[in-house]
Order: structure tokens, then sequence, then C-alpha cells
């Protein structure tokens, strides 16, 4: 969080299994694409683009975004710095 209170960074888990090797890495905040429609697959090198408040047949009381969603790879995720929480 910066000091104006707006957040900078995400930080998530990577790599690991069940929870096991798993390492933090911080991704800044303005990569994150928030959005409450399903994930679809995409095609290699293509990024999402951000969708509407609504959606045409939405349910008008879900106006939250769901999941977010950044433009990296699993390798790339696993090969950034490791993220330490101040003790």
């Amino acid at each position: 969080m910066s000091k104006e209170g707006k957040a900078e960074f995400i930080i998530m888990g990577v790599g690991g299994f069940l929870g096991l090797g798993e390492k933090d890495v911080s991704v800044p905040y303005d990569q994150v694409i928030f959005t409450d429609q399903p994930v679809k697959a995409l095609a290699a090198g293509t990024k999402p683009a951000p969708d509407s408040n609504m959606a045409a047949g939405e349910n008008p009381g879900k106006r939250y975004p769901d999941h977010g969603m950044i433009d990296m790879t699993a390798d790339q995720l696993k090969k950034a710095p490791t993220f330490h929480f101040a003790r």
C-alpha cells in the first residue's frame, strides 16, 4: 500500500505443489485486470481485453470482479524475485 492508501502490488504464491515449494512474488497492481467474466483460453501472445462493468444479460446485483488476470507466463512468475514480508 502507498502512503495514500492505494494498492501498489499484489503478492501471490507461485510454483510448488499443494503449498510445498511455493514462493511469494509481487506483481504491480496496475498490471492486474479484474473481471467477473469466465476465464477463456487465449491464443499464445494475446492479451485479454478489459471487460465493461455490465455485460448484456448480466445480473445487475453483481457489479464486482471476482478474479484477476495478469499477462505473465508461469515461467516468468517462477523466475521473479521472491517477496519477503517484513517481520
